[in-house]
């Protein structure tokens, strides 16, 4: 069975799936990451927000425009 091309087919898929979640993931406290170190801790309800967000390039995009922001709440406003 691990030698049919379905089976393989199906694997591949999954860790193509488990490598996207994870960039995913890592994008997402990317965004955490350096926005603590601009704009302090963010709120629970913030965190929350950027860690609902499944859009990579929306989080990819999100980190390059912390420079206009001076709070989470205005960061969260530029989106």
């Amino acid at each position: 069975m691990k030698d049919s091309v379905f089976y393989q087919a199906i694997v591949e898929e999954g860790r193509q799936e488990g490598q996207q979640e994870g960039r995913l993931r890592e994008a997402q406290e990317m965004v955490l990451r350096v926005g603590r170190g601009l704009l302090g801790p963010p709120d629970d309800e913030t965190e929350m927000r950027v860690r609902s967000i499944e859009d990579l390039d929306r989080l990819e995009r999100m980190a390059e425009r912390f420079s206009g922001a001076s709070n989470w709440r205005g960061f969260l406003a530029i989106e």
